[in-house]
C-alpha cells in the first residue's frame, strides 16, 4: 500500500509539498512529526489521498495536511466525491490522536474552496496570498531587464554545477542573510538533503552566482511535473549591486522552461507592503491565494492562555492558528 500512495502522489499532484519525498526532507526541520495518509482505494487502485502531519505536545496535539508552516497540503484526488470519505477518516483518525486541532492547508493551484468549507465546517479560516507568474507568458518591467543584465558588468557569470561545496557555500549566504532580517532559519541538513535527494530526482534545481571562480549566490528550486517553486535564495553582500539574483532567477525561469515547466510559484511573503513583494510584482507576478481551515476538536484553552508568540516557539515551523484569533475573529488574510 504504502508505495501504491507514493506512486499516486507522484503521479497525480501539482504541487511538490504533497509528495512523500518533500514530506521527508522537511521533517530535517523539526524531526518530531508522525506521518499519516489517508488513502481511498478500489479493486486494487488508490483515488484519492490526504497526506497528514501531527505534532504532539503536552499543550496540545495537533494535525495538519502540510509538513511546516507555509507549505501547500490538502487532499491529491481528482474525484471530489471522495472528499468526504477522506475528510472524515482524517478527523476520526485526530480524534484518535487526541489532536486538538484539525487543519487542511488548500493547493493555490485547485480550486477546492467550496468543497473543504462544506466538508469541514471550519471553525476558522485563514486566507493567504501568494504569487506567481506563467513561464509562457512572461512580461518584465524595464527594470527587471536592466537587473538581468548589471552582473555581466560586475565579472559576475551563472554557475550551473550541482555541488555539495556550491550548496554548503550558498547555505552560508543564505544564514547570514536571515540573521540579518532576524528570521528563522532552516538547518543545513535541509539544504544537503534537497541536494542529495531531490536534485539526482530531477526534482530540485540549485543555481549559482560566481565571480573568480567563488561562488557568490544561490538560488534553490523545487519542482514537480508542471509547477516550480521559488523556495530560497541569497547572496555574498559585498555583491548586492551587481544584481546577481535576478540573473539567476531569470535562469531559473529558462531552465524551467526547458523542462516544459509552466508555473514559477514564487510563494507568499511577510506582506503586502514590503520590497520583497514589489520585487516579484515587478516580474510581473500574479496574486493568487489559498486557505487554512481549521476545526477545533478539543480544549484549546491552553493554546490560546500561552499566547500567540510564545505558541509559535513551542511548534516552531508548524501551523497552529492564526493571531486573528487572539483578537476574537474566526476568519481573517494575511495582507
Amino acid at each position: 500500500m504504502k508505495e501504491m500512495i507514493k506512486k499516486y502522489l507522484e503521479e497525480n499532484n501539482s504541487v511538490v509539498q504533497q509528495t512523500e519525498d518533500w514530506i521527508k526532507i522537511n521533517k530535517s526541520i523539526r524531526g518530531d512529526e508522525e506521518t499519516h495518509y489517508i488513502a481511498y482505494e478500489s479493486d486494487g487502485k488508490i483515488s484519492g489521498v490526504l497526506p497528514l502531519c501531527i505534532i504532539k505536545n503536552k499543550l496540545g496535539n495537533i494535525m495538519n495536511s502540510l509538513p511546516y508552516h507555509g507549505s501547500y497540503g490538502g487532499i491529491v484526488c481528482d474525484n471530489k466525491n471522495l472528499y468526504e470519505t477522506l475528510i472524515e477518516d482524517a478527523i476520526k483518525l485526530a480524534k484518535e490522536k487526541d489532536c486538538v486541532l484539525f487543519t487542511i492547508v488548500s493547493d493555490p493551484f485547485s480550486d477546492k474552496h467550496k468543497e473543504y468549507i462544506k466538508i469541514i465546517k471550519p471553525d476558522y479560516i485563514y486566507e493567504n496570498f501568494m504569487t506567481y507568474n506563467e513561464l509562457n507568458n512572461l512580461s518584465f518591467n524595464k527594470k527587471i531587464r536592466w537587473d538581468i543584465k548589471t552582473p555581466e558588468k560586475h565579472m559576475v557569470s551563472v554557475n550551473f554545477n550541482q555541488t555539495k561545496e556550491n550548496v554548503l557555500k550558498f547555505y552560508e549566504y543564505y544564514k547570514e542573510l536571515m540573521v540579518d532580517y532576524g528570521s528563522r532559519c532552516v538547518p543545513e541538513k535541509y539544504f544537503l538533503d534537497v541536494f542529495e535527494k531531490l536534485v539526482p530526482e530531477n526534482k530540485a534545481k540549485f543555481i549559482f552566482g560566481e565571480k573568480k571562480n567563488k561562488i557568490i549566490a544561490g538560488i534553490m528550486l523545487i519542482n514537480n511535473k508542471n509547477i516550480i517553486d521559488y523556495i530560497f535564495s541569497a547572496y555574498d553582500k559585498k555583491y548586492r549591486s551587481s544584481q546577481i539574483n535576478s540573473l539567476l532567477i531569470y535562469e531559473g525561469m529558462k531552465w524551467a522552461k526547458s523542462q516544459e515547466i509552466d508555473i514559477w510559484n514564487w510563494q507568499s511573503c511577510k506582506s503586502k507592503s514590503n520590497s520583497t513583494f514589489n520585487f516579484k510584482k515587478k516580474w510581473g507576478a500574479i496574486e493568487g491565494k489559498h486557505y487554512y481551515y481549521t476545526k477545533v476538536l478539543g480544549d484549546i484553552k491552553p493554546l490560546l492562555n500561552i499566547g500567540f508568540d510564545k505558541l509559535r516557539e513551542i511548534y516552531k515551523w508548524y501551523y497552529v492558528l492564526p493571531k486573528f484569533v487572539w483578537d476574537g475573529k474566526t476568519e481573517g488574510k494575511h495582507e
